[in-house]
């Protein structure tokens, strides 16, 4: 029985430690004329429907998503086009000929 919560006091520190080293990262996409708007990036496998963006006033599109600290690749998939993020402050080339934008989470 000690033992079973000895576990449980470690596992809960280590649920807190995994906790305080996450952020919540918001993204923004501004288009008016998109019907759906989605995030995909190396947090999601690329998945090009993982994270469902939502629709706010004049059109601007966003999610928050919790990342660990660390550096991530992402694109926009807007109405089924991958789309760099034109506020993104960095780029980097990807395997397709485009450029995927780069998020640092610290």
């Amino acid at each position: 029985m000690a033992s079973n919560k000895a576990k449980e006091a470690v596992t809960e520190a280590k649920r807190s430690e995994c906790a305080a080293s996450r952020r919540t990262v918001r993204f923004h996409y501004d288009d008016a004329k998109a019907h759906e708007v989605f995030l995909a990036g190396s947090f999601s496998d690329w998945e090009p429907r993982a994270t469902q963006m939502g629709v706010g006033p004049r059109g601007i599109w966003g999610v928050e998503v919790s990342l660990a600290v660390g550096r991530y690749e992402y694109l926009f998939v807007v109405d089924g086009r991958w789309t760099p993020d034109p506020k993104a402050t960095d780029y980097v080339p990807n395997p397709f000929g485009g450029c995927n934008s780069v998020c640092r989470v610290e």
